[in-house]
């Protein structure tokens, strides 16, 4: 029944010029329409600001504020269909700029459950990556296992 979902990864920046509120607008509407789960990567969102799309629910994983900067930084967004709302479930990753969701295997008519992960790897220059020890990968690669042993 679902085994066509269609999926799509944008690296998406909100730099302050475009508010996060306004991104319902029918040009990026449009687009987003014709995929059933996206990925976003560096959304610069903070606590208080919301992503809506028409038609879509949301996981989201947001870095703390940049108190230099009073703004987010990174950041990462799973956006998903309301069809799919009943057979997904956001999964808790060890590090903020890894988000990961379960497709359930029932609810998909599939013979294993799927596991998907939105990352953003920042550039190693960055403070970030310096700050975390360079663990991205290492924590991608244990949550890799962690899940390929449950499902795809």
């Amino acid at each position: 029944m679902y085994h066509n979902v269609k999926h799509k990864n944008w690296k998406f920046k909100y730099s302050g010029w475009i508010p996060p509120s306004k991104l319902g607008f029918d040009e990026v509407q449009t687009l987003v329409s014709k995929f059933d789960i996206i990925g976003l990567q560096e959304t610069w969102l903070t606590k208080t600001d919301s992503i809506t799309i028409n038609g879509y629910d949301i996981f989201r994983s947001d870095r703390k504020t940049n108190k230099k900067r009073h703004s987010g930084s990174g950041g990462v967004v799973i956006l998903f269909k309301n069809k799919f709302t009943r057979g997904v479930t956001k999964i808790k990753s060890m590090n903020s700029d890894l988000l990961w969701m379960k497709l359930d295997k029932n609810f998909f008519h599939l013979q294993n459950d799927i596991y998907l992960c939105n990352c953003y790897i920042p550039p190693q220059n960055s403070v970030v990556f310096k700050n975390n020890n360079n663990t991205h990968f290492d924590t991608l690669q244990k949550e890799m296992e962690i899940f390929g042993s449950k499902g795809n």
